[in-house]
């Protein structure tokens, strides 16, 4: 028998939404009115562009007392205005709860480029952010306690 070295559950789109996230609205914020709007617990943001106030994100850093030796670091936090040169992540049922798990990557005024962890509350749309939302029909993408890892991590099941 062969060692899963992945989890993987297969779907089709659903709903798929265009959306437009006005000036001073938090981005994960936007999203997640978005999807309870349209009744998506389950889905990938495709892509979202635009430009924020300020970027507040996180990335992977050492950390002794995490079991493979990385852990998000402390959010990071760039002044604006910045540039959104894409963001895209998953749409998950968390026990109950819509939540998301996105990475994006941004510039700043001064050309320099920088991504990570996006953290909900921390960025605010400047001009305007769009993208797309899409449902997936089958897959309950959730998260699971992983010993490996020793915390919550993705894990999608055959719904």
């Amino acid at each position: 028998m062969k060692e899963a070295n992945s989890y993987s559950a297969i779907g089709t789109f659903g709903k798929v939404v265009a959306y437009r996230l006005l000036p001073g609205t938090d981005f994960m914020t936007g999203i997640r009115d978005l999807c309870d709007e349209h009744g998506i617990r389950h889905g990938a943001l495709l892509s979202a562009t635009g430009s924020l106030q300020k970027a507040t994100f996180m990335v992977a850093a050492p950390s002794e007392k995490a079991k493979l030796g990385a852990a998000y670091s402390e959010p990071c936090v760039k002044a604006g205005p910045i540039e959104v040169l894409g963001v895209q992540g998953m749409i998950l049922d968390d026990d109950g709860k819509v939540d998301f798990h996105f990475h994006g990557s941004f510039t700043d005024k001064d050309l320099n480029v920088f991504g990570g962890h996006i953290v909900e509350g921390g960025n605010p749309v400047l001009v305007t952010l769009e993208g797309v939302v899409a449902e997936l029909s089958g897959p309950k993408l959730g998260r699971r306690y992983d010993e490996q890892v020793g915390g919550r991590v993705f894990h999608p099941v055959q719904g």
